[in-house]
């Protein structure tokens, strides 16, 4: 009698909610679906990936960003759309549009990040290779590519990938500088360098002694008035800037030198003359293995030993002609 009483109350049931047995199924059917993708002993077979296409040259990198703003800009139409929908035709839509100028910045980003590659794989250990991007481009015949841009731009309809090659600017740098040539390259400059910061073309004199040689080098300091530095001297960004590049070539020039621990020394992470807050009192000095710099109000002495003097005077004599 209870079950039939039971079955009387399930009969009941389906009538009033469903209106036959097979939407009870469906419904049954979803719950259990989802139940299964819920379930850790049966998780969801993961969305198979999307195959991008395999970039084939450096150029590919402007096609790519086209593609990625024309679909971006696409997104933004979208988006505005929907925002008219939700406040009217009348709406200013809230979303940022690609900027027409991006092609050009992704080129110029390009070529100069191009470059700074080149600067850092050919140049020898410690400085910098300088390269000068209009030369590079004046080389491959494109110096002039936004003018030609702007020329097939007017006179197309479709989409024009920007006229500079990668490919070749970069097998230019490599020709150019790759190997043995970008080393030589940097060594000459940074001897110029060098020259140039401690005054020995000529413009000063330079002090001997016994034991050892002296160089000049002009500073622009000013004293603290204020602060936990009070009467120290402090010189300026530009000078720190131009001390930093220094002392990174005179460690180059003492490790092609083969001595080791002044080239270490020198380093300017190993010491405080370059560091941003550093001051100094007239008359301080500080000490290195060959080397002592002595601070003036208006100038550096830097002291070198006799054997440091040699060395560094062969390194300027291979690498500083003109």
């Amino acid at each position: 009698m209870q079950l039939q009483q039971a079955h009387r109350s399930s009969g009941s049931t389906l009538g009033s909610g469903f209106r036959n047995e097979g939407d009870l199924n469906e419904l049954l059917g979803l719950a259990s679906a989802r139940s299964r993708v819920a379930s850790p002993t049966a998780p969801a077979a993961a969305p198979e990936p999307e195959h991008e296409p395999q970039p084939t040259s450096r150029n590919d990198i402007f096609t790519a960003y086209l593609k990625f703003e024309h679909d971006l800009g696409e997104l933004c139409a979208a988006q505005g759309t929907m925002q008219k929908l939700l406040f009217g035709e009348d709406w200013w839509p809230i979303v940022d549009s690609p900027s027409t100028q991006g092609i050009y910045r992704v080129t110029e980003t390009a070529i100069s990040n191009l470059i700074r590659l080149a600067q850092q794989r050919f140049a020898t250990s410690g400085v910098t290779l300088d390269i000068n991007q209009c030369e590079a481009l004046e080389a491959v015949g494109m110096e002039r590519w936004r003018d030609e841009y702007d020329r097939r731009n007017r006179r197309s309809d479709t989409i024009i990938i920007p006229p500079v090659d990668l490919d070749k600017l970069w097998a230019h740098l490599e020709a150019t500088y790759g190997g043995e040539a970008g080393i030589e390259t940097s060594h000459r400059q940074n001897a110029h360098l060098i020259i140039k910061e401690l005054r020995l073309d000529g413009e000063t004199e330079m002090k001997r002694t016994a034991s050892s040689v002296s160089c000049f080098r002009r500073l622009w300091a000013t004293k603290k008035d204020y602060g936990p530095n009070v009467g120290r001297y402090d010189f300026g960004y530009s000078s720190r800037d131009d001390l930093l590049k220094l002392f990174k070539g005179l460690a180059c020039a003492f490790e092609w030198a083969g001595m080791d621990q002044l080239s270490i020394e020198l380093a300017p992470a190993r010491h405080q003359i370059c560091a941003y807050d550093f001051t100094f009192k007239p008359r301080e000095r500080v000490s290195f293995t060959g080397l002592e710099i002595i601070f003036f109000k208006e100038q550096f002495e830097f002291k070198f030993s006799l054997m440091a003097a040699e060395k560094l005077m062969l390194y300027l004599g291979t690498y500083g002609q003109s």
